[in-house]
């Protein structure tokens, strides 16, 4: 029997970003083919990884 996958508990927050900052986000969002979200949570864990 497969076990259903752990729910992840999530905060939602409100950011400001630069423009600037928000252009490259969303650069990297498409040239990633991902949702602006899913390019910040990867983009912040990239940053932690260093």
């Amino acid at each position: 029997m497969c076990m259903p996958p752990k729910k992840i508990e999530r905060v939602r927050i409100d950011l400001r970003f630069p423009k600037e900052l928000m252009k490259e986000v969303d650069d990297y969002a498409e040239e990633n083919f991902l949702k602006r979200t899913q390019a910040i949570f990867e983009l912040v864990r990239k940053g932690l990884k260093k």
